[in-house]
């Protein structure tokens, strides 16, 4: 996988920072104790959940690919660029509420989880 850098917007001011991008959406930008998942273009988290290795958060890329994958082009809209695709789409995927609630909990949480976390959701 190679580096590319992005202009992380989730504060305001921008900073450059290294990302990994697994599709043309998403990709894994790494912190000091963990890994986020952001999007490609906005240089914004997609969720704020932090993912305790590498290997976690391009697993759960996939799962979201699978799940939310068809409604990623929202975001060409200039209006939709921002949408919280997983709060936006909970009551449409299949499993999509659990998704969001663990997607919240771990937000609040702040610590690292592992993607098994997000496979037991989707065995609901």
């Amino acid at each position: 996988m190679e580096e590319i850098i992005i202009k992380d917007r989730t504060y305001g001011a921008v900073i450059e920072r290294f990302c990994y991008p697994v599709n043309e959406w998403l990709g894994i930008v790494p912190f000091d104790t963990h890994f986020k998942i952001y999007k490609l273009r906005q240089g914004k988290p997609f969720i704020g959940t932090q993912f305790a290795t590498k290997e976690d958060a391009v697993k759960a890329v996939k799962v979201f690919m699978e799940v939310y994958g068809e409604y990623l082009p929202i975001w060409e809209n200039k209006e939709w660029v921002d949408a919280d695709i997983p709060s936006l789409f909970r009551y449409t995927v299949r499993n999509g509420i659990n998704i969001f609630e663990l997607v919240k909990k771990t937000e609040q949480h702040g610590k690292p989880i592992l993607c098994a976390s997000l496979y037991e959701r989707l065995a609901y």
